[in-house]
């Protein structure tokens, strides 16, 4: 049995290690289920979920130094050795849990969107003449807009405009060869090419980074123009997320 030695005789300093022995469990618990809730109220925002995960980190040393310090001045010997180790091993832990928060969700998320999330169909549809069917094939799809550097065999290097998903998607359809045979293609992808003119050029130049939303329709990758493959995608309309 530990003998906890008090200085001070009207035993009020007591309070301290019950705080410390039964409080720092429950303490870390409600923190953690707190820190989690936010967590997953500001996803997928990642910035603001490191954010919020480094802000919970501070606070628990502050709180856990400015303890420390009453332990040192109310206690000694053991009791105080004790009291000190039992703090630092709860905050160490739940700092452990805080860090690893913002990366458990974000793998949540992404597994849980790979698994539900529906695949995207990207078939070339055909007319009676051959012809492509344009309004069937016409698609919308989100993610943000980047660049990618790429090399072509004559032309050298150039800056290719992509679209970012989230998320890899899952991406799938039926494309027909010059000899007009079809051909089943399913891939994941986490970005994808766009076909821009020059209106739509400048309108990713000027919101790289962030969030659009793109209409048109997937043709599948056949030349080194191509960065992305199987498929890249032509953009009839873009505009910034709502």
């Amino acid at each position: 049995m530990v003998k906890i030695i008090n200085k001070n005789k009207d035993g009020r300093s007591y309070r301290l290690l019950y705080q410390i022995y039964i409080g720092a469990p429950i303490i870390g618990l409600l923190v953690w289920f707190a820190t989690y809730f936010l967590m997953i109220v500001t996803s997928p925002n990642m910035i603001l979920m490191y954010g919020i995960s480094i802000l919970v980190v501070l606070l628990i040393l502050i709180y856990t130094i400015f303890l420390t310090r009453r332990i040192s001045k109310l206690y000694s010997g053991f009791s105080r050795w004790l009291a000190s180790i039992y703090l630092w091993f709860f905050s160490f832990v739940l700092i452990v849990i805080q860090a690893v928060h913002p990366i458990f969700i974000e793998a949540a998320l992404h597994f849980g969107h790979v698994i539900n999330a529906p695949c995207i169909e990207a078939s070339e549809e055909l007319n009676s003449d051959g012809s492509y069917n344009l309004p069937k094939m016409t698609k919308s799809i989100e993610g943000v807009l980047g660049s990618k550097n790429a090399n072509h065999p004559a032309r050298g290097d150039f800056i290719s405009p992509i679209l970012n998903f989230k998320y890899p998607e899952c991406i799938y359809g039926t494309f027909y060869n010059s000899l007009g045979e079809p051909e089943e293609i399913t891939t994941n992808m986490d970005n994808i090419q766009l076909s821009l003119d020059k209106k739509q050029m400048e309108f990713h130049k000027k919101n790289k980074g962030n969030e659009v939303v793109v209409t048109g329709h997937f043709s599948k990758s056949y030349n080194a123009n191509h960065t992305t493959h199987p498929f890249f995608f032509i953009v009839d309309d873009i505009r910034k997320a709502e």
